[in-house]
């Protein structure tokens, strides 16, 4: 008899799939006794040790376009004031200044990382998807997204111990 603190062997090993394979190593197969939650618990620390942190935080993401010289002049205003007043904001966890060369022009995108949707809220105000374009980003760029995306960081590797 199967309950949801215990499984068998044959149960767990029919619910593998291409998206969990590997959680699980060898030296932790479960018995037929062995709970289903002291299993998972191990996986999962094993992953947080092997991949990062595991609170998850959300990537608040936006794009624009600018000219060679205008993109290096939105680095420093990015540098310069966007950072500093990131950084003075309750629930920042970091950002991130992508740029690709293109011919004849620069695309850009911005990475911001939240601790919740709450923490974009008190930066963007309540429409959270409108982009927080400055009035001096705007004089450099040539183009830019009106609307940013929102995803959850669901792995961290670049937080993952050694």
């Amino acid at each position: 008899m199967t309950t949801l603190d215990t499984v068998d062997r044959d149960t767990l090993a029919s619910c593998a799939t291409s998206s969990n394979v590997g959680l699980l190593s060898p030296s932790s197969t479960p018995t037929s006794s062995t709970p289903v939650r002291a299993i998972w618990e191990r996986s999962q620390s094993k992953n947080r040790r092997r991949y990062g942190r595991e609170h998850v935080v959300i990537a608040r993401i936006w794009h624009a376009t600018a000219t060679a010289d205008g993109a290096d002049a939105y680095r420093e205003h990015f540098t310069g004031s966007v950072l500093p007043a990131l950084r003075e904001l309750d629930g920042h966890r970091g950002a991130y200044l992508l740029r690709r060369d293109r011919d004849g022009h620069v695309e850009l995108q911005v990475i911001t990382l939240w601790e919740s949707l709450d923490a974009v809220r008190r930066f963007a105000g309540p429409d959270v998807e409108a982009a927080v374009v400055e009035p001096e980003a705007r004089a450099v760029l040539t183009d830019f997204d009106a609307k940013v995306a929102h995803h959850s960081v669901v792995i961290d590797a670049l937080a993952a111990s050694p």
